[in-house]
C-alpha cells in the first residue's frame, strides 16, 4: 500500500478481505467490502483450492486484489498479530466517531475492540473516555488502555448507568459513544448518553432481524460501520502515530 519493496523475510500484514477486478462499490462509493463476489481470509473452506487462505494454517496464499503492509520493525510480531482485524477496525470506528481533542466518549463493551477503542480515543485527544461492561477483568484492563472511568453494568440499573455517564460528561451527555459489544438492547442507552448533536458508532453488532425501538426525539447521528477500505490504513500500523 505504501509502495514499499517487498523481500524475502520480510513481515507483513494484509487486508482480511479481497477482490481481484473492476468494482462499483470500491472505485467509486470506497466500499470494497461491499463488492459483488468479495472473499474473505479466513472464511473459505480449506478443502478448496488454494487451500491455504487464513484461520490455524502455518502458511496463506495471499491472492491478487489484497492490500498489503509491510511491518516496521519497531512493531514485534506479538503487536502485529492482531492489527489486520482488531487494531485496523478500531482506527475505522474511531475515525467514523470523530473524535477530536476535548471530547467525551463512552464505549459500550471492553473485550478487543473496546480496549483498543478507548486507547486511540485518548490518542484522538478524548478529556474523558468511559468503559462500561461487566466483566470485573475487562474494567480493570481497560484503565490500562487509557479508561478514565469504568462501570460494572452488571451491578446497576440501566437507568443509573445513564445518569452517572451523563454525570460525568458535563454539560449535556457524550459527545460519542461507540457500540462494540454485540448487544442490540444497549442502543437505546446509549443514544440517552449523548448531547444533543452527538455521535453514536455501531461496531460490533452483527444481529439480522434484530429491532431497535426508541421513540424520544434525538438531534445526532447513528453511524452503522462495516470494516471499510480505512480498515487497513497505513496509519494503524504507524508505531508513531
Amino acid at each position: 500500500m505504501r509502495g514499499d519493496p517487498l523481500r524475502l523475510g520480510d513481515r507483513i500484514t494484509w487486508s482480511e478481505y479481497f477482490f481481484d477486478g473492476q468494482c462499483y462499490y470500491r472505485e467509486v462509493l470506497d466500499m470494497p467490502q461491499k463488492c459483488h463476489g468479495v472473499r474473505k481470509y479466513g472464511h473459505d473452506l480449506s478443502e478448496e483450492d488454494p487451500h491455504f487462505l487464513g484461520g490455524f494454517a502455518e502458511y496463506c496464499y495471499i491472492l491478487p486484489g489484497t492490500w498489503i503492509l509491510k511491518l516496521p520493525d519497531e512493531l514485534s510480531d506479538e503487536e502485529a498479530t492482531p492489527l489486520n482485524c482488531g487494531v485496523a477496525t478500531m482506527a475505522s470506528v474511531t475515525e467514523a466517531a470523530e473524535i477530536t481533542l476535548g471530547d467525551t466518549v463512552v464505549i459500550q463493551g471492553l473485550g478487543l475492540l473496546g480496549l483498543y477503542g478507548a486507547a486511540m480515543a485518548k490518542a484522538r485527544g478524548a478529556r474523558c473516555v468511559i468503559g462500561l461492561d461487566s466483566v470485573e477483568s475487562r474494567l480493570v484492563t481497560a484503565r490500562k488502555f487509557g479508561a478514565d472511568y469504568v462501570i460494572n453494568v452488571g451491578k446497576v440499573s440501566e437507568k443509573e448507568v445513564i445518569a452517572e455517564v451523563r454525570g460525568l460528561c458535563k454539560p449535556d451527555g457524550a459527545d460519542a459513544v461507540i457500540e462494540v459489544c454485540g448487544v442490540p438492547e444497549v442502543i437505546t442507552q446509549g443514544l440517552q448518553m449523548l448531547r444533543t448533536g452527538g455521535r453514536y458508532v455501531l461496531g460490533g453488532l452483527v444481529n439480522p432481524g434484530a429491532n431497535v425501538h426508541d421513540r424520544r426525539q434525538h438531534a445526532g447521528q447513528a453511524l452503522g460501520h462495516h470494516a471499510r477500505d480505512t480498515q487497513l490504513s497505513p496509519a494503524a500500523f504507524d508505531p508513531g502515530a
